[in-house]
């Protein structure tokens, strides 16, 4: 793969912490070559949406990476690095 290549990177996640690391090569190859990265997580909760919060930080991730400023907007993402980032969560579904 070269530069320009543009790939949509799919992230299945259970929010372990393998799954972390998993995240984190994922979200590398978004940044390298990819023009939309989504994660998704599956489980058996009763609620949709209620953990959003364990979910991996893209744009805190690329912060520390140092490749997004401190401070950005959310938009940064696209806006400086053109990848479309979509969080997916599926409830009572096993994975």
């Amino acid at each position: 793969m070269g530069n320009g290549c543009k790939l949509s990177i799919f992230h299945p996640t259970d929010f372990t912490w393998t799954s972390t690391v998993a995240f984190a090569h994922a979200l590398k190859l978004a940044v390298v070559c990819g023009d939309k990265f989504t994660v998704l997580h599956t489980g058996s909760r009763s609620e949709p949406s209620k953990d959003w919060h364990l979910f991996p930080r893209v744009r805190a991730t690329l912060i520390n990476w140092g490749l997004l400023e401190p401070g950005c907007s959310e938009y940064a993402v696209y806006d400086e690095l053109g990848i479309a980032v979509e969080k997916i969560d599926v409830h009572k579904i096993e994975p």
